[in-house]
């Protein structure tokens, strides 16, 4: 059953995101949907600037919207609902996880830094924080990465995805999720790459996406996280979608798992699917 992006939840409380805030919008845009734009001020203090993207002119360098256009335009045009939320709370993270608990949102789209020369790799950002602490599928875009959507113009390039695959952790939800994306923003046929790691491949390998998608399935040997990258690359895939089991109720992306490291480390924009 394909899964329904109708509600994208985009904070704007990180430096920089201005990649994944366009591919909230365009999503958003695709669905006819509502957006919600939320940023964290610490207690007490002013925001010196509007902390929030300026949507309609976005949408006007995209084509979408005359540069004059009113903010009813948004809804009457394109049938987009924005709606701005300022928080107030000193743990910008937790602050953000309540808030889309109390949201629910179909799509959480996270702006991830560029952890290039940090030297604590194991240092958890806000986003990954949030993360760990909400339910929801979440795209996750890394700061000055580009992803799949252009910020100039809105166009969106989604060719290929790459799936890692588990034995014991079925993948027929994370692609369907995947692909979901895709039909939404009008991309045909993607060409999905299933990807096993190990000596066994598993089982579930039997995918019903034969009229939505182009499948391959590849098995590879040698350190996980570093297959998963290196495939990635090699096929230049421009979304690599996650599988993700829970425990207890909460997204298994703890440090030291394998969907963490990829996220710390893949160039192109990650998929988390729950399942």
């Amino acid at each position: 059953m394909p899964h329904i992006f109708r509600s994208i939840f985009h904070p704007t409380s990180f430096s920089g995101a201005q990649d994944a805030f366009a591919h909230a919008l365009r999503i958003a845009v695709a669905a006819r949907g509502d957006l919600s734009l939320v940023h964290v001020n610490a207690r007490g203090a002013a925001p010196a600037f509007d902390p929030f993207p300026r949507v309609r002119s976005a949408l006007s360098g995209w084509g979408l919207l005359a540069p004059d256009a009113a903010e009813p335009e948004l809804a009457e045009r394109l049938g987009v609902s924005v709606a701005k939320k300022l928080l107030w709370d000193d743990n910008p993270g937790a602050a953000i996880a309540d808030e889309i608990g109390r949201a629910r949102p179909d799509l959480l789209v996270l702006s991830l830094a560029d952890r290039t020369g940090i030297p604590d790799l194991l240092q958890p950002s806000i986003a990954e924080s949030v993360l760990r602490a909400t339910r929801r599928v979440a795209l996750c875009v890394r700061r000055g990465g580009g992803g799949f959507v252009s910020p100039d113009d809105g166009s969106v390039r989604l060719k290929s995805i790459l799936v890692p695959v588990a034995e014991n952790l079925p993948c027929v939800e994370a692609v369907d999720t995947a692909l979901s994306l895709c039909e939404l923003l009008g991309v045909p046929q993607p060409a999905v790459h299933v990807l096993h790691v190990g000596e066994r491949p598993p089982a579930e390998l039997d995918l019903p996406f034969a009229a939505r998608a182009t499948l391959r399935v590849h098995a590879a040997q040698g350190p996980v996280v570093e297959t998963i990258l290196d495939m990635q690359r090699k096929l230049a895939a421009d979304l690599l979608c996650m599988p993700i089991a829970r425990h207890r109720g909460v997204v298994a992306t703890m440090i030291g798992g394998v969907a963490d490291r990829v996220l710390r480390s893949a160039p192109c924009p990650v998929l988390l699917a729950p399942r």
